[in-house]
């Protein structure tokens, strides 16, 4: 019996090539630095509101529930940074 459950599960397998791997397509463009990325209050203001209040806590200790009620205090801090 044995014997007929590995034939059975060894014809499940396929063997693979992995002397010929697909070539991989580059999608997005990596020569983007941090000095690029621009952040103004709006958009930090518009990510806070689309953060769900019954999410836990990232690991940064702060609930989500908290910055969605202290919006106006956010926004400026985690805005400087990418001034």
């Amino acid at each position: 019996m044995c014997e007929h459950f590995n034939i059975y599960f060894a014809s499940v397998f396929t063997h693979e090539d992995y002397s010929n791997p697909p070539t991989p397509i580059r999608i997005c463009d990596f020569n983007v630095t941090c000095a690029d990325l621009q952040f103004d209050e709006s958009s930090v203001s518009t990510a806070i509101i689309k953060l769900r209040p019954d999410k836990a806590m990232g690991p940064d200790g702060i609930a989500p529930k908290l910055i969605l009620e202290t919006e106006n205090q956010f926004k400026h801090p985690l805005s400087i940074p990418f001034v």
